[in-house]
């Protein structure tokens, strides 16, 4: 985003949504004119809950080293009236059976808006494909099975069956009724702001 750009939306009372990186929130006076111009959710890749799932994920790193202030991050965002959305992978090599749980709590624990939660997709044309199918590790599945919700590759720790099933248990925990109540209460808290 360029302050500029958010600062000519400001006049027209519009309701949207913006995808960017967590690094947003270290500017307050961005966040202040995303809130003014109408900017009700913002849509973050923070792609794994633990700093092993994020590390070499990018080729700088870039994503592990925000990880320890993502909590923090969150709440600054949201503390402008701001409500997060984040994105997460599950089925990276370093995930265990545990990932379904934390990834869970972090969701409820930060009171994310939504979560977008896919599995690890090895899609043509992709190092991560390139990679898998190096270490034989691609599952000869059809191209109909690449809906990111579907598992294509051997996992060195979960099955095809766990990271279906624990796909479908964060979805299922993190949309129950005791915890949407609860996030309608917080939103419609910091959309009054």
């Amino acid at each position: 985003f360029s302050t500029a750009l958010v600062e000519r939306l400001v006049p027209f009372g519009l309701e949207w949504v913006a995808q960017t990186d967590i690094s947003v929130a270290r500017d307050g006076r961005l966040l202040e004119l995303l809130r003014r111009s109408g900017c009700v959710h913002l849509f973050i890749g923070f792609e794994s809950v633990t700093a092993e799932g994020l590390h070499g994920l990018d080729e700088r790193d870039w994503k592990l080293r925000q990880w320890p202030r993502y909590q923090a991050d969150i709440a600054r965002i949201q503390s402008c009236g701001i409500g997060v959305m984040g994105a997460f992978i599950l089925g990276l090599d370093t995930d265990g059976p545990d990932v379904f749980e934390r990834t869970a709590e972090f969701i409820i624990d930060n009171r994310l808006y939504d979560a977008q939660i896919s599995i690890l997709t090895p899609f043509p044309g992709t190092r991560l494909r390139r990679r898998l199918q190096r270490e034989g590790r691609l599952l000869p599945t059809p191209w109909s099975n690449y809906t990111v919700f579907d598992v294509n590759f051997v996992h060195p720790r979960l099955s095809r069956e766990e990271l279906e099933q624990g796909l479908l248990d964060v979805y299922r925990r993190i949309n129950s009724t005791e915890v949407y109540l609860r996030k309608l209460d917080h939103f419609r808290a910091i959309f009054k702001l």
